[in-house]
């Protein structure tokens, strides 16, 4: 997000693969067209809280921006919509802990959303318990959990109670809201399906979205939301 003297351009994993696979089999040349801008815009997250009686906090988010190549229907309408309805169903449940619901902005761009909520936290002695993040959940192959162990474990009995198997990955590279939380110390829980093969295009529509993932990703989380209530009993 910075300015740079040096002028610099990022390729996806994808097309840098793609392009080392062809220079190795023949010789190779590349024109780069940027089109681009340097400015301020102004974004927003939306935060609607349902307080509790101990004093613990759990965080469920999901960012609400796109790439401006894609409509965003899955990244992140997908999880946008299913936090939304986790949170009406969590309004008619008890929980000990402040339930906050977020949607965070600008999080295509570095995470700037969630990295400005984790800045308004107290330096010391926040109540965070955890923070659970829908990212990418209504298209794909496979459902994939990271983060704390903990919170993995609980993601798993929930899963396999549901009758769904998940893989686990590090978080480390899975760019998502959930890194500023777990560089503040936060344990994190990512939720997520992969591969989606409409990521960051112009196909990236409603009409490829599954209902049923969602509803899945809606149940997975809140389970562990009832693992984390009785953790604090």
């Amino acid at each position: 997000g910075q300015q740079s003297a040096i002028p610099a351009v990022a390729l996806d994993r994808a097309q840098g693969l793609a392009l080392r696979t062809r220079s190795a089999a023949e010789p190779l040349s590349v024109e780069v067209a940027v089109d681009a801008s340097v400015g301020q815009r102004q974004s927003q997250n939306v935060v609607g809280t349902r307080v509790g009686s101990d004093p613990c906090t759990i965080v469920v988010g999901a960012h609400y921006d796109s790439v401006s190549a894609g409509p965003g229907a899955n990244d992140n309408g997908s999880g946008t919509a299913t936090m939304l309805e986790v949170a009406r169903v969590m309004a008619e449940r008890s929980h000990p802990c402040t339930l906050q619901f977020v949607a965070f902005g600008a999080e295509e761009i570095g995470l700037r959303g969630s990295q400005r909520f984790v800045e308004t936290l107290p330096p010391e002695g926040h109540p965070l318990r955890a923070m659970l993040n829908l990212d990418m959940v209504g298209v794909g192959q496979e459902w994939w959990l990271a983060g704390a162990p903990e919170l993995i474990d609980a993601a798993q009995a929930v899963a396999e109670s549901l009758g769904f198997e998940a893989s686990i990955g590090s978080p480390a590279g899975a760019s998502s809201d959930h890194e500023s939380f777990a560089r503040a110390g936060v344990p994190v829980l990512f939720v997520h399906r992969r591969p989606d093969p409409n990521y960051h295009s112009p196909r990236d529509r409603a009409e490829y979205v599954e209902p049923e993932l969602l509803a899945t990703a809606g149940a997975l989380t809140l389970g562990v939301l009832e693992h984390l209530a009785g953790a604090e009993e």
